[in-house]
């Protein structure tokens, strides 16, 4: 692990071909999401004998360890076929606390870049498949304006499917986002099965949906990009546990959504980003990749390509099928679609 050709980038090149050629084998018109997340990888426990660390908490001198982030394609029925992107990094201790200052950074200085440079390696993958629809999807973190203006300026690129995370301006409407889009009529109901969680067990929740075209203005500070022209769907959990927190999920997307139908199918697409935390959850319990003791973290990441290609693996044995089938089963409202 310690040689100098043995990297975690280069490690992953020959999966990352893999996975295209499972991607460029699909039906002609066939939908690939690609959700990403980032998890951290914590290695406080091992962190006396091991080099190259950086903080994962609130605090420099905290929990220390590695971030992964990680986009992963699958199918909309949730068959994991592969990795097209992974970064690995350690977090400079001498950087932490100054918020302030990396605001005035350009995106490209800033840790949340990642999550563009993960859309452009799936809009590598789109340009050699023009025949597929590829879809970069998100949580909340992932509610960074100069993503979906790069998305905008490649009309034929990715689509992005993101939960929003900030309560935006709107061209020529007085009301910003969030109250916009709680203003528009239920088009129907949705039912979306909802996997067990930590305190939570699995139910089945029904969701009110409602959707609008909007146009989103630029942050303040951020004035030289351009107004986008997207479409909001929200999901609204309707008489849920009492004691538990209702589903309330605000989706940004690229895509038309010109009724409840092409509403359902985004929420529904929208589960399958749960795959991505099923996998990390693979690699730290299965592959126990916060046990390994190699020195350094360059030796670590370079384990962690190898851990990640055997947990994906893993995954596609197993094959999940916790999220719902589309068509959903849904009650319709009489509002029209």
């Amino acid at each position: 692990m310690s040689h100098d050709d043995v990297l975690f980038e280069t490690l992953l090149q020959p999966h990352y071909a893999a996975t295209e050629a499972r991607i460029s084998a699909l039906d002609r018109g066939s939908v690939v999401l690609v959700p990403q997340d980032t998890t951290s990888l914590n290695y406080t426990a091992l962190q006396k004998s091991v080099d190259g660390l950086g903080p994962i908490g609130t605090t420099a001198e905290g929990a220390q360890g590695l971030h992964l982030h990680s986009s992963l394609a699958v199918t909309v029925q949730g068959l994991p076929l592969g990795f097209l992107d992974a970064q690995c990094w350690a977090r400079d201790p001498e950087e932490f606390g100054k918020k302030a200052q990396r605001q005035a950074l350009p995106i490209e200085q800033k840790e949340s870049y990642r999550w563009i440079k993960s859309y452009r390696a799936v809009a590598s993958v789109q340009r050699r498949n023009p025949q597929l629809t590829l879809v970069s999807m998100g949580d909340r973190e992932a509610d960074i304006y100069e993503l979906f203006a790069e998305a905008a300026g490649t009309p034929s690129g990715p689509k992005l499917l993101i939960r929003a995370k900030h309560d935006r301006a709107l061209q020529e409407e007085p009301a910003r986002l969030f109250e916009t889009i709680r203003a528009q009529p239920i088009a129907g109901y949705q039912i979306v099965k909802l996997p067990r969680q930590k305190d939570r067990p699995a139910r089945a929740a029904k969701l009110a949906i409602r959707f609008a075209a909007v146009n989103l203005c630029p942050p303040q500070h951020k004035a030289q990009l351009p107004a986008l022209a997207i479409w909001a769907v929200l999901a609204q959990e309707e008489g849920a546990p009492p004691g538990t927190e209702p589903v309330e999920w605000l989706l940004l997307t690229t895509l038309g959504v010109e009724n409840f139908e092409h509403a359902c199918e985004k929420v529904a697409w929208y589960t399958q980003r749960w795959g991505i935390e099923v996998f990390h959850r693979t690699l730290k319990s299965g592959c126990r990749i916060e046990d390994r003791q190699l020195g350094h973290s360059d030796r670590l990441e370079a384990c962690l390509a190898i851990d990640m290609v055997v947990a994906w693996r893993i995954y596609y044995l197993v094959k999940p099928r916790w999220p719902l089938q589309f068509p959903p089963s849904v009650a319709r409202s009489n509002s029209p679609s």
